[in-house]
C-alpha cells in the first residue's frame, strides 16, 4: 500500500486507473483538512504586547523618575548606567544560556552524547533560576528605601 501511496503523489501521471483514484482520494483528504495558526498568532501577538508594555515601563517611568531625583550635574551618568544596564542585560542572558545549554537537563548525560549531538538536550531552566538567585540579593536593598518619599 506505501508503495502506491508513493506513486499516487509523484507528480507525473501513470496509465493505472487504481492510482489515479488513490492520487484523488489524497488530494481531496488534504483539501478537507482545515489547518488554523489563529491560536498560536494570538498567544505571540498577547506575548509580544506585553513584552512592549514591559520595555517601555523603564523609559517611560523609570528616566522621569531620575530626572526629578536626581542632581542636574549627576544626570548624564545615570542615564549612561541606565543605558549600560539595558545593553549588559541580553549579553548577559546570552551568556547565561549558552552555559546552561552546554549542561544536560539531567546532569548525567548517556554514554557518548555530547553537546553537538542534535538529541542534546540542554538545562535552558536553570538560567531562569540562576538569573532568580541573583535578583534575590539586590532585592533586600530595596527595604532600606523609604515608603513615601520626603
Amino acid at each position: 500500500m506505501s508503495h502506491m501511496k508513493l506513486s499516487a503523489i509523484a507528480p507525473f501521471s501513470f496509465c493505472s486507473k487504481l492510482i489515479n483514484e488513490l492520487r484523488q482520494i489524497l488530494k481531496n483528504a488534504k483539501c478537507d483538512r482545515s489547518v488554523s495558526n489563529f491560536g498560536p498568532f494570538v498567544v505571540m501577538f498577547t506575548a509580544l504586547v506585553l513584552l512592549g508594555i514591559g520595555r517601555t515601563m523603564p523609559w517611560s517611568l523609570g528616566v522621569p523618575m531620575i530626572d526629578d531625583n536626581v542632581k542636574r550635574k549627576s544626570l548624564p551618568a545615570y542615564f549612561a548606567g541606565i543605558s549600560f544596564i539595558r545593553i549588559l542585560g541580553p549579553i548577559a542572558g546570552f551568556l547565561i544560556g549558552s552555559f546552561c545549554n552546554k549542561l544536560y537537563y539531567t546532569h548525567s548525560p548517556s554514554p557518548g552524547l555530547t553537546a553537538k549531538d542534535p538529541t542534546w538536550i540542554g538545562a535552558w531552566w536553570l538560567g531562569f533560576l540562576i538569573v532568580s538567585i541573583l535578583l534575590i540579593v539586590p532585592l533586600h536593598a530595596l527595604f532600606f528605601f523609604p515608603s513615601k518619599p520626603s
